[in-house]
């Protein structure tokens, strides 16, 4: 890359904004933080020559070139980082043995701006484009894609097109969420909160609980107190990958299935042993996961 100190610069910036999406404001439907790094993007953009259609704070585009239009997709907003389980700042761009660190680098403020900067560098050596490409900024990917419901009321997409997004080089399909919710029937008297996780599709890596303390019993689970309050530690993952996360939720609801001589066994059972079968599903994709968060 012939500008890397210049996107260097700029993903470092990027990485620095808190984009979680947040509460809506007057033209910021997803926050003030996804807002402004949507406005440090359209920045950058301009100052590499290309200038963005702000669909009122829901999406963003810009186009070169002729023909056959191509789209290129990418997204700013991420999901949240919680305090625990980080080893480096999560909004702060760290490099650690030729790695990048922070909420963003791989999803997918760094693909994005590698695949614009990418562009800026093929049009400076003269590639004369034979289609039209067609750039677009999404804004709330992470949380329902109210901004492509929104685009899709003002303009349409093209018929081909790719997202970097994802593992290198091609993905050709993505797995289909669906959240489902759980209800465990419980009287409340030995446990009266419990209370964890961040989003649907991260692996919950803290969780805690107020109830009956049993010394052994937590050591057996590796868990700890502070007084009445029980304290889980997990390690956050992506929900499509759970296996690389620890999830704090199972040894907590182990530990309150013996306190409460097995009251739990089928909220285990169905969540953590896969009672129902749902990872032996598949089509030839692969397998179906299962990630209680």
């Amino acid at each position: 890359m012939k500008n890397y100190s210049d996107f260097l610069k700029d993903f470092e910036k990027l990485i620095s904004i808190n984009s979680v999406k947040d509460a809506p404001e007057e033209r910021m439907p997803f926050g003030k933080g996804v807002n402004q790094a949507f406005n440090e993007f359209k920045s950058i953009c301009s100052r590499l020559g290309f200038s963005v259609t702000d669909y009122d704070g829901y999406f963003g585009e810009f186009s070169v070139g002729e023909g056959e239009e191509v789209g290129v997709i990418g997204h700013l907003d991420v999901v949240p980082a919680p305090e625990n389980g980080w080893n480096t700042p999560p909004f702060k761009l760290t490099k650690k043995n030729g790695v990048f660190y922070g909420r963003g680098v791989s999803d997918d403020k760094g693909p994005l701006i590698v695949a614009l900067y990418a562009l800026k560098e093929l049009i400076a050596d003269g590639a004369i484009l034979k289609k039209k490409l067609r750039f677009f900024i999404g804004l709330d990917e992470e949380s329902g894609w109210a901004d492509v419901d929104y685009f899709l009321t003002k303009n349409t997409f093209p018929k081909y097109g790719f997202s970097p997004d994802g593992n290198f080089p091609v993905t050709y399909a993505e797995k289909g969420p669906n959240s489902i919710k759980f209800f465990i029937p419980y009287d409340g008297k030995t446990f009266t909160m419990v209370n964890g996780g961040t989003v649907v599709n991260a692996v919950c890596d803290y969780v805690t609980a107020v109830g009956k303390i049993d010394e052994d019993l937590l050591k057996k689970y590796g868990l700890t107190h502070n007084g009445s309050m029980i304290i889980s530690h997990g390690k956050s993952a992506h929900g499509s990958k759970p296996e690389l996360g620890v999830n704090a939720i199972k040894p907590l609801l182990g530990y309150m299935n013996e306190i409460e001589n097995g009251r739990f066994n089928n909220a285990i059972e169905c969540l953590f042993n896969d009672k129902y079968g749902i990872t032996k599903m598949g089509n030839e994709t692969g397998l179906a996961t299962l990630s209680p968060d």
